[in-house]
């Protein structure tokens, strides 16, 4: 009798799933007063709610991966999410939440398509160990000619130990750095500024290391205010220094 009745708990716990309901009254199962189509759309919300739980933490798992520029495992999490919420949407029948869903699929399936080429550019560019020399009076050397191709959509923070940008000049220096970094990098949110140590090195979290003998403040002050270099800093001479741009997978490799 004891294993009868643990049959019919699980049972009923199986049956409501279903959309029935036991009577303890009678110990028998009877179909709740649900028509088909009732049971079928149970049935339905259930699968959608199912498919939504586990895209909602697969999704979770890949922005983390993505904030911390794992872009292989994070295009998978997305991947994976994009299918539970597809599957979530087939089985919804709320317009409202099927149309919410289509418009997360897009975004996501947006974010997966930069993660693949993130990753994809940094196994290439990963190779590159790039060291620049400037001789002293030289130009063509400004933030953008030199850095630009190391800022890519996936960078969100750049760290810059500098202890040399006290003066006017410096400051201004560093202001248009930071404004080459927000006009080439759309998803940047933080720039931090470190001056107690000197080793005058440009940290992004993309993972690219500059390394900068005299930090931002290489160039020559111009001549006039009225000369050739005053705001177009391809034109302005340099100090003499030496610059070097590496990937940090190179470090690891090597």
């Amino acid at each position: 009798m004891q294993e009868d009745g643990r049959i019919i708990q699980h049972q009923e716990a199986e049956d409501k799933v279903l959309g029935y309901l036991y009577n303890p009254h009678s110990d028998k199962l009877k179909l709740a007063s649900f028509s088909v189509n009732e049971r079928a759309d149970t049935k339905s919300k259930m699968v959608s709610v199912g498919s939504e739980n586990a895209a909602i933490q697969v999704l979770t798992r890949a922005i983390q991966l993505d904030s911390e520029n794992k872009y292989s495992e994070a295009v998978t999490c997305y991947e994976q999410g994009i299918r539970l919420l597809l599957e979530s949407l087939k089985a919804s029948n709320d317009e409202d939440k099927k149309k919410h869903f289509r418009k997360k699929i897009d975004e996501y399936l947006s974010r997966a398509e930069i993660m693949k080429k993130a990753s994809l550019q940094e196994k290439e560019l990963s190779k590159i160990h790039k060291q620049i020399h400037i001789k002293d009076n030289e130009t063509g050397n400004s933030y953008e000619t030199l850095f630009s191709f190391v800022i890519s959509e996936t960078l969100t923070s750049v760290e810059i130990e500098d202890a040399y940008i006290r003066s006017i000049h410096q400051i201004y220096n560093f202001l248009r750095f930071c404004e080459l970094l927000v006009k080439k990098a759309p998803c940047l949110r933080n720039i931090i500024l470190n001056t107690t140590y000197s080793p005058e090195n440009l940290g992004l979290n993309n993972g690219w290391i500059i390394k900068i003998g005299r930090g931002l403040d290489y160039f020559k002050r111009p001549s006039g205010n009225f000369s050739i270099g005053f705001t177009d800093f391809d034109l302005r001479p340099c100090h003499e220094t030496t610059i070097d741009i590496f990937h940090r997978n190179s470090v690891k490799s090597t």
